[in-house]
């Protein structure tokens, strides 16, 4: 396929509220924003299912793309070790996370996150003890002013994090009905949309087999007819936001 990624970066992310800008094709600047324990999916509702799913699985495979700083793998691992029984989470690792940005796949592969008090609190709300997953860093020459914490093993050894182009890496992507694709907050962004939306989701389903799940948020939520499409593609809500290959 030669289709690219829409938007492509001008300068590194500010961590502030661990988000990042980029330029459209156009010309349009946009920000990316992320957090951990986002509520547009219920983790522990999520967990639960996808356990049970795939209890008879020997390993699953989890792609997570627009992967940012780990935030978003960090909290299915959390959810995992919350909701879960840890010792099972060998089947479900590693996650491998697609970003397109360099820098930002270069901070989280050294282990590097910006957790917001606003993070920390929502977390300790959730009985979260994000403590065992964090150890506070000394600032980041290349994130100059910034109070970064490093993410402990139990969550870094599990995700691998890799720089690659979204529609360049699904096609290449191997199921046997024990897949978990992650494509949170990312649909919206596309240029050309909705073309670009029905192409992308086309493939998922030429992709993904019987049984595997297709893990959609808010941002592709709030955009009416991607639900209409993933139907078209042969899959069926599950819960909000999870979409099971039929």
């Amino acid at each position: 396929m030669d289709m690219k990624i829409s938007f492509n970066p001008i300068y590194s992310p500010q961590f502030k509220s661990s988000s990042s800008f980029y330029k459209t094709q156009e010309g349009k600047e946009i920000g990316t924003f992320t957090w951990f324990f986002r509520q547009d999916l219920d983790w522990k509702r999520f967990i639960e299912y996808q356990t049970e799913l795939f209890k008879n699985k020997d390993n699953v495979n989890i792609v997570q793309f627009g992967a940012s700083d780990g935030t978003e793998a960090y909290t299915y691992l959390m959810s995992f070790f919350e909701y879960a029984d840890e010792k099972d989470i060998a089947k479900f690792c590693p996650i491998e996370a697609y970003d397109i940005k360099e820098s930002m796949v270069k901070m989280a592969s050294d282990g590097y996150i910006n957790i917001s008090s606003t993070d920390k609190e929502n977390m300790d709300k959730l009985g979260i003890n994000w403590e065992k997953s964090f150890r506070l860093a000394k600032t980041e020459p290349y994130y100059n002013n910034t109070t970064l914490y490093l993410t402990k093993s139990r969550l870094k050894q599990r995700v691998n994090f890799n720089h690659g182009d979204m529609f360049q890496i699904l096609p290449t992507l191997k199921d046997e009905s024990n897949t978990i694709l992650l494509c949170r907050n990312c649909l919206g962004y596309f240029d050309d949309t909705p073309q670009k939306i029905y192409q992308f989701i086309k493939t998922v389903s030429e992709v993904l087999k019987k049984d595997s799940l297709f893990v959609t948020g808010n941002l592709e939520a709030e955009i009416p007819y991607i639900e209409s499409f993933l139907r078209q593609s042969n899959f069926e809500p599950v819960m909000r936001n999870v979409f099971k290959k039929l």
